[in-house]
């Protein structure tokens, strides 16, 4: 009986022993390990960098359009300014006059703009460059009030702010305004970002913030999937292409390959 016992306790020093040492290694490695809902572990190491040096701007484009004129809906984004910026947009669904934008305010650097096609909701947060900032907009046109813009899951600013729309705009865009050369390019990095046909609840908005952790796709569960259209983990390693993680086809791409960076 004595022996079974330090059998156990060898067990366990080793089990123990095993943890601390991966993740020894893997802060060697400078990898952000992250913990999601239903005892996933991943690991978010790279973000796409959204970087106008040189002249070199880079956009994600969709193959076609995935929002239509929706009257409804949510976009989530996890980003990291590079510098102090005005004018910028990181999700687009405008076609050149009408539609929505979710970016930086026009008139004063880093503060969040949601541009609803005639009119524009300008955040009272400043965010500060070098900093991850987990941003989420829900929108709902029957709603009161029908805007919602949550920073890092703090309370909500709120907006009532009528929607404009004309032509369905061709393309969504991540990182610019329209597929165009240094239109409102967005100078960050950034990692998952979603967007839903309907308005995030308070409750799911704190599940993807995740106490400041960035969840991909696969550590998902529950109700955050219901209305999902698009999702981009943003972390291949190489290549031009960022993937619909949810198997409905909307990849985004760019001409160039992309510079990674660890999260």
């Amino acid at each position: 009986m004595e022996v079974r016992r330090n059998m156990v306790r060898l067990l366990l020093i080793l089990m123990l022993w095993s943890c601390a040492a991966n993740a020894q290694l893997m802060g060697l490695l400078g990898k952000h390990v992250v913990s999601g809902g239903g005892g996933c572990t991943t690991v978010v190491t790279e973000a796409s960098q959204l970087n106008p040096v040189s002249g070199t701007y880079v956009q994600y484009l969709s193959t076609s359009n995935f929002t239509g004129n929706p009257t409804t809906f949510s976009v989530s984004a996890w980003f990291n300014l590079y510098y102090t910026q005005a004018g910028r947009t990181y999700f687009s669904n405008y076609n050149g006059s009408n539609g929505w934008v979710v970016g930086i305010d026009d008139g004063v650097a880093n503060y969040i703009k949601f541009y609803a096609g005639s009119a524009t909701f300008n955040s009272t947060v400043l965010l500060s460059n070098s900093t991850w900032y987990h941003v989420v907009l829900t929108y709902d046109a029957g709603a009161s009030p029908q805007m919602k813009l949550y920073i890092n899951n703090g309370t909500p600013e709120t907006a009532t702010i009528a929607l404009t729309y004309g032509s369905v705009p061709s393309y969504n865009t991540i990182g610019q305004l329209t597929p165009a050369s240094n239109n409102q390019s967005f100078a960050a990095n950034m990692t998952t970002t979603g967007y839903w046909n309907r308005a995030l609840t308070s409750t799911e908005v704190s599940y993807l913030y995740n106490s400041g952790d960035p969840l991909q796709y696969s550590c998902m569960t529950g109700s955050v999937f219901t209305g999902l259209v698009a999702w981009y983990d943003m972390g291949e390693a190489t290549g031009a292409t960022r993937v619909d993680a949810t198997g409905n086809g909307h990849n985004m791409s760019n001409t160039t390959s992309v510079a990674q960076v660890t999260r």
